[in-house]
C-alpha cells in the first residue's frame, strides 16, 4: 500500500482540532473514517449542501457553541488522548503477557 501524505495530513489536523476543543467541516469522502467520526460521534461536519444552514444556526447561539466545544473536548479525552491511549497499550501488554 503506497503511504498517502494527504490522509495523514488530514489525519493530524482532524486529531489537532478535537484536541483543541475544535471541531469544524471535514471536505472529502463521506465513507472515509473521519467523515464517519463527524457524523456518528458529533465530531465536526462533512461538506454538503446542507453544512451551511445547520452552522449557521450553530453561530447565532453561543450556548450551543460551548455545548459542542464541551463534547468534543470530552470525546477527544475519553478516546484520543494520550493518557487513554498508554492506559489501552498497557491493558494490551498486560494480557499479551499473561498468554
Amino acid at each position: 500500500m503506497k503511504y498517502n501524505h494527504k490522509l495523514k495530513k488530514n489525519y493530524s489536523a482532524f486529531f489537532w482540532n478535537i484536541s483543541d476543543r475544535t471541531s469544524g467541516p471535514f471536505s472529502g469522502s463521506g465513507k472515509s473514517e473521519i467523515a464517519q467520526w463527524c457524523i456518528q460521534m458529533n465530531l465536526g461536519w462533512l461538506l454538503s449542501e446542507n453544512t451551511t444552514e445547520e452552522l449557521e444556526g450553530l453561530l447565532s447561539d453561543k450556548h450551543k457553541i460551548d455545548n459542542l466545544k464541551q463534547h468534543v473536548f470530552q470525546y477527544y479525552h475519553q478516546n484520543f488522548s494520550r493518557e487513554c491511549i498508554l492506559k489501552q497499550w498497557k491493558k494490551l501488554l498486560s494480557t499479551t503477557s499473561e498468554s
